[in-house]
């Protein structure tokens, strides 16, 4: 059986303001709840300070820098990789929820 993967990337949202991770006062039991069920990572690091091209970097496995995607007018491309388009071909239903400026 293959694995479910959730993507779960919201926008202008600080990990130091979850209880999962700390924040002394912040009430969070849904996203701590799924903290404590998923893979939680510590670092997260960004080749820009855009969120549009820090998505395509993400979706890429590229940096911004290394196939253009600097601008909000020039993000994926068919010709370039795609984790969605690679999960799709190997028989995952993709589903994607949310702010889609990337296709």
């Amino acid at each position: 059986m293959k694995p479910n993967f959730i993507l779960f990337q919201p926008d202008e949202l600080r990990a130091e303001s979850l209880g999962c991770y700390g924040h002394p006062t912040s009430i969070t039991p849904n996203y701590d709840r799924f903290a404590r069920q998923a893979t939680r990572f510590e670092q997260a690091h960004t080749s820009h300070t855009v969120c549009s091209q820090s998505r395509a970097a993400f979706m890429t496995g590229w940096p911004t820098h290394v196939h253009g995607h600097r601008t909000l007018s020039y993000l994926l491309h068919g010709s370039e990789p795609n984790l969605l388009k690679t999960l799709k071909r190997a028989g995952y239903t993709v589903v994607w929820w949310g702010k889609n400026d990337l296709l």
